[in-house]
């Protein structure tokens, strides 16, 4: 993990603007710090270890959409238009989505109003390498754990109705009652801790797992952080 500077403090690359000097006085600002994952960070070129080229990657882009104007100065960055979302301003939720094809998961760009999001989020997702084979690989991975994961959970509240339905002695209730809360925990910690990464696609895969079986996150949750937008929640 990097500690990447969004608005580059020594220079923009040329393919964004060649007379813009870098945002010098910046360099120390924290609203301008962000945490980044190596690829993200690095400079589109060749791997050295591979020989393999790649085409995403911030290192010093900063582009703008059409018309923006360009800061040389302090203060004059709030009249920007960046095309890159900055997490901690922006909910990344708001552009995209993730689905399954081909069983892999792929980010995608959902319906956006206006012509200006639409750029963004493919700037955004072009730059940063969200649909990199690596990423997606890995993405993909750890969805199939959530998935046996949350099923597991599922398994275990089904199990505790059926003993219930069918007046089992107390203590199989009892015994089934802590299963689902093992397994829930378990759900918990492991994938839906606000800590995890690769969080809002967690979220998307277990909220259609739950509602499949005629369960709610939202209802599961008891009080326990998820900092998503509540709307993201079914």
């Amino acid at each position: 993990m990097h500690t990447e500077h969004f608005r580059p403090k020594k220079q923009v690359d040329i393919e964004d603007d060649p007379s813009q000097r870098g945002y010098w006085w910046l360099g120390a600002a924290w609203k301008n710090l962000l945490p980044a994952c190596g690829h993200c960070n690095r400079s589109p070129g060749v791997d050295h270890p591979t020989g393999l080229s790649y085409g995403s990657g911030k290192g010093n882009r900063f582009p703008l959409l059409p018309g923006s104007p360009r800061a040389n100065g302090p203060g004059q960055e709030n009249a920007e238009l960046p095309v890159l979302i900055d997490p901690s301003y922006e909910e990344p939720s708001h552009y995209f989505t993730f689905r399954v094809l081909d069983d892999l998961s792929f980010a995608t760009i959902k319906h956006l109003k206006t012509t200006a999001e639409q750029f963004r989020a493919t700037g955004t997702m072009e730059i940063l390498g969200i649909n990199r084979d690596g990423l997606v690989r890995m993405r993909t991975a750890h969805l199939k754990s959530v998935k046996y994961a949350v099923r597991g959970y599922i398994k275990a509240a089904k199990v505790l109705n059926q003993a219930i339905a069918g007046n089992a002695p107390q203590p199989v209730i009892d015994q089934c009652q802590t299963d689902v809360q093992q397994e829930w925990d378990e759900l918990y910690d492991t994938y839906l801790n606000p800590s995890r990464q690769y969080l809002h696609a967690t979220v998307r895969l277990v909220e259609s797992e739950l509602c499949s079986a005629g369960l709610k996150l939202s209802s599961l949750l008891q009080g326990r952080d998820l900092h998503l937008p509540a709307a993201s929640l079914v």
